[in-house]
C-alpha cells in the first residue's frame, strides 16, 4: 500500500474519482456543498457510473438536507450510517483508504493522509470490508430496501423493491416476488423465509421445470406450483419473526437471497 500525504493524497482522490468508469463508493462521515466536487460528479453520473455516498448519521449540519437533495437529484445514492468513523474511496479497481472526508476544507487545508492500494490483494480485502462491514450498517429500513433496489442483479429491465405490510416486494415488468416470513410449524419456535413468485407474463410452469437450476443458487429450498404463483420455502430455521427483524439483523444473507434468485430468473429471461 503507497502512503499518501496531504497535497499527494487529494490528488490522488481526485484522480480515483474521475476514473470510475461503472461505479464509485464514497464512504465518508462528512459532505458539504462544494461545487467544484458535484461538477466533477455530476459528469459521472450522466455517464451512467453509479456513486454511492455512505454517511455519518448524527451529521449536525444544518444545510445537510439541501446537500443530499442536491445529490440525489443527478443520480447519487445516500446511506445513514450510525457512528460512522471510516473514510473510503472506492472505485472499479482501486481504493484509498484514510482520514479525507468529502468535504472541500479537508481537501483544502485539513492535514490528512491516507493509504493508496497497489495490489489486488489490497483491493480485494478493502473492498470486502466494504461490502460486508460497512453496508451491514445502513440504518433505516427504506435505506436497506434503497439499497437493495439499486444493487440487486438486473440483467434486462430496473426492478423495484418496497414494503408492503409484512411482505418485501419485488417487482420487474415480467414478474412480481413477495417474501415472507411465517411461522415454522414443523420447528417449534423457528420461522422460515418464503418466496412467492408470480406473473401473468413470464410462464411460471416453464420456470418450474427449471428448478434444479435455481435450486444450486438458493440453498434449502423447497418449491411447489399454485397456479401462476412459483412457491419457493428456504426450510432452514430461522431466529426471525417478521421481514424487518431477518433485513435488520441479517442484510446481507438477504441481499445475496435476492440477487441469487432474480440472476437466476433473469438467466432464464435471457435464454
Amino acid at each position: 500500500m503507497k502512503i499518501l500525504y496531504k497535497e499527494e493524497l487529494v490528488k490522488k482522490v481526485i484522480e480515483l474519482i474521475k476514473s470510475s468508469n461503472k461505479e464509485l463508493n464514497i464512504v465518508s462521515p462528512y459532505i458539504d456543498d462544494w461545487d467544484d466536487m458535484y461538477n466533477i460528479l455530476k459528469e459521472l453520473c450522466e455517464k451512467n457510473v453509479k456513486i454511492n455516498f455512505y454517511i455519518r448519521d448524527d451529521n449536525r449540519n444544518d444545510d445537510l438536507p439541501y446537500i443530499i437533495a442536491k445529490y440525489e437529484e443527478i443520480g447519487i445514492k445516500i446511506y445513514h450510517i450510525e457512528y460512522l468513523h471510516a473514510k473510503i474511496f472506492i472505485n472499479d479497481n482501486e481504493a484509498i483508504i484514510g482520514s479525507l472526508n468529502l468535504t472541500e476544507f479537508a481537501f483544502a487545508v485539513s492535514e490528512e493522509i491516507g493509504g493508496l492500494t497497489d495490489t489486488d490483494e489490497e483491493y480485494k480485502e478493502i473492498f470486502n470490508i466494504f461490502k460486508k462491514k460497512i453496508i451491514l450498517k445502513i440504518k433505516s429500513l427504506d435505506e436497506k430496501l434503497k439499497y437493495l433496489e439499486s444493487n440487486v442483479i438486473k440483467t434486462k429491465k430496473q426492478v423495484k423493491i418496497k414494503m408492503d405490510n409484512d411482505k418485501v416486494i419485488v417487482e420487474h415488468p415480467l414478474y412480481k416476488i413477495s417474501i415472507f416470513i411465517k411461522k415454522d410449524k414443523l420447528n417449534s419456535g423457528g420461522h422460515i423465509i418464503c418466496f412467492d413468485i408470480c406473473s401473468d407474463k413470464l410462464k411460471i410452469d416453464w420456470l418450474y421445470k427449471n428448478i434444479p437450476y435455481i435450486k444450486r443458487n438458493v440453498y434449502n429450498s423447497n418449491f411447489t406450483r399454485d397456479g401462476e404463483t412459483l412457491k419457493m420455502i428456504i426450510t432452514k430455521p430461522l431466529p426471525y419473526s417478521s421481514i424487518e427483524e431477518l433485513i435488520e439483523k441479517d442484510f446481507i444473507m438477504f441481499k445475496y437471497k435476492i440477487n441469487d434468485l432474480v440472476s437466476s430468473i433473469e438467466n432464464f429471461i435471457d435464454k
